[in-house]
C-alpha cells in the first residue's frame, strides 16, 4: 500500500508480539518509518483489555477462542481500541481504505461503529469469517445500509469483500 499511494499515512494495528515485531521491522527495512504506523493493539468493539488466542498459525490468531480451529496455543491479554477511537487518537477526518482482517471480529466491530464514522470511509477491504452467529450475507447487508456497494470476490464470495461508499467514490 505504501508503494502503491506514496502521500498516503498507514496505520497497522498488530495485537501479537512477534508478528508486531515483524511488522515494525519491515517498516524500518523499507525506510517507511514516517509513513507507516504500528501501533501494538487489536482492532475491537470496545475499548480495553481482552483475551487474545494464539493458533498454530501467525497469522489466524484472533480475540475469538471459536475461530482457532488448528489448536489453540495459548492466549494472551491485548490492548484494544476502534475504529471511532482511532479517529478520535489520530486526529482522522476520513480514512480512504479500511482493510480488515481481524479473524471473527469483524462483525462486531462494524456492527457498533456509528453510522457517521461510515461516512467518513471510502472503501473497506475486508475478511469475513462465517460461523453459526456470523454470516456474510448479513454483514453485506449492512454494509450496504451504511451506504456502501459491495463486491465479494468472484473467487471466495463468502470470505473475501471490497466496499465502496457510493457518496464518495463515484467510478
Amino acid at each position: 500500500a505504501a508503494q502503491c499511494f506514496p502521500k498516503s499515512k498507514i496505520f497497522s494495528f498488530e495485537p501479537e508480539a512477534k508478528n508486531y515485531t515483524s511488522l515494525k521491522y519491515n517498516i524500518q527495512l523499507n525506510d517507511l518509518e514516517g509513513r507507516i504506523n504500528a501501533i501494538n493493539s487489536a482492532v475491537a468493539e470496545q475499548i480495553g483489555e481482552r483475551t487474545f488466542y494464539i493458533s498454530n498459525y501467525e497469522y489466524a490468531h484472533s480475540l475469538l477462542q471459536e475461530q482457532i480451529e488448528d489448536g489453540n496455543k495459548g492466549s494472551l491479554t491485548v490492548q484494544c481500541t476502534t475504529i471511532a477511537k482511532i479517529f478520535e487518537d489520530y486526529n482522522l477526518e476520513k480514512i480512504d481504505i479500511l482493510k480488515l482482517d481481524i479473524e471473527g471480529s469483524e462483525y462486531a466491530v462494524l456492527y457498533q461503529l456509528p453510522k457517521h464514522f461510515y461516512e467518513k470511509i471510502g472503501i473497506i477491504c475486508l475478511e469475513i469469517h462465517v460461523s453459526r452467529e456470523n454470516k456474510s450475507e448479513d454483514l453485506i447487508a449492512f454494509l450496504g445500509q451504511q451506504g456502501f456497494k459491495v463486491f465479494p470476490s468472484l473467487t471466495h464470495p463468502r470470505v473475501f469483500i471490497f466496499a465502496k461508499n457510493t457518496e464518495q467514490i463515484k467510478y
